[in-house]
């Protein structure tokens, strides 16, 4: 069997997406691995089943820079090579091509202005282009280990924030949410605040939900501990970030929360996703009582139709 490599140095959501191409890889043939940043390791390997190579990057970075025998016996093996990665002066590229024996391919990260379909249908269409091969008239998302299920699962998980402050859902809204939910739904709530977020929590209105004990916090936790939380959920709430894709992924009933970003680009991948754009642009002006709505009315039309 063909053996390709997937080169992606980027956040979660980044890492997500691009892994679709592998799910196209391996309908094209080709056994996949993915290298990127070792956080990622043990949602790659663990959580999607994709063997991984931890980040060597930075050999390949600097014009001055020659990539170690370990390296390049690494990458011996793989006839395709496929780095989705920014390469202004060509130098990633030239040492990656040295290091690597087989068919090296650069796709730019971002894609162009006028592009018009989800973000992973730019990157697999981008592959098949440079390999020469027709395009998939499907949708591919990696085919997960740990998958939700709908046994036994009553509490609600948000995501408490994005990565960036325009795209995150005011604490008060979200303090107003895991209320209701408590109250109307009567399940567990739990809050998950990753590396972007921790100062979050400190704020009054979240840091009240813990104190009184109406949400559990989850601080940071391993990818694939956080895979297996999503994974027991009854319903995940979530802006435009990488923890609503793995959501959504999993096949968690998740429903993505967007402002100033295009869901149409962006949005996530998975069988049970709904998305809510906010008026405006302006996360402030998607209600709690909405939001409220839109989960229960998920979580109960999933569970009906089990």
């Amino acid at each position: 069997m063909k053996k390709a490599l997937l080169i992606r140095n980027g956040g979660l959501g980044d890492t997500l997406l691009t892994l679709s191409a592998a799910c196209f890889l391996k309908d094209k043939g080709f056994q996949t691995s993915f290298m990127g940043p070792s956080k990622y390791r043990h949602l790659v390997d663990g959580v999607f089943g994709i063997p991984f190579i931890a980040e060597e990057m930075a050999e390949f970075e600097s014009a001055y820079s020659e990539p170690s025998k370990k390296l390049s016996g690494a990458l011996n093996g793989f006839g395709v090579v496929v780095a989705v990665k920014a390469d202004a002066d060509g130098s990633f590229i030239k040492n990656l091509a040295q290091a690597a024996p087989g068919h090296v391919i650069r796709i730019n990260p971002l894609p162009p202005e006028n592009h018009d379909g989800l973000y992973h249908l730019f990157i697999i269409h981008s592959l098949a282009e440079k390999l020469g091969i027709d395009p998939p008239d499907i949708t591919h998302y990696p085919e997960p280990v740990i998958k939700w299920s709908q046994s036994g699962n009553s509490g609600l998980v948000i995501h408490t924030g994005s990565g960036s402050a325009k795209k995150d859902w005011p604490s008060g809204h979200i303090r107003e949410l895991a209320l209701e939910w408590k109250r109307r739904a009567g399940g567990g709530v739990t809050l998950v605040f990753g590396p972007a977020e921790m100062g979050r929590a400190a704020q009054g209105a979240l840091e009240d939900l813990i104190r009184s004990g109406v949400a559990e916090p989850l601080f940071e936790p391993p990818l694939d501990v956080l895979a297996v939380t999503l994974a027991g959920a009854a319903v995940v709430v979530g802006a435009d970030s990488g923890v609503t894709h793995l959501s959504a992924m999993i096949g968690a009933p998740t429903v993505a929360l967007f402002g100033p970003t295009k869901p149409e680009i962006w949005g996530p991948l998975g069988p049970r996703v709904e998305i809510m754009k906010a008026p405006e642009g302006r996360m402030e002006l998607l209600k709690p009582t909405m939001v409220f709505e839109k989960l229960f009315n998920m979580a109960r039309g999933v569970m009906s139709a089990a």
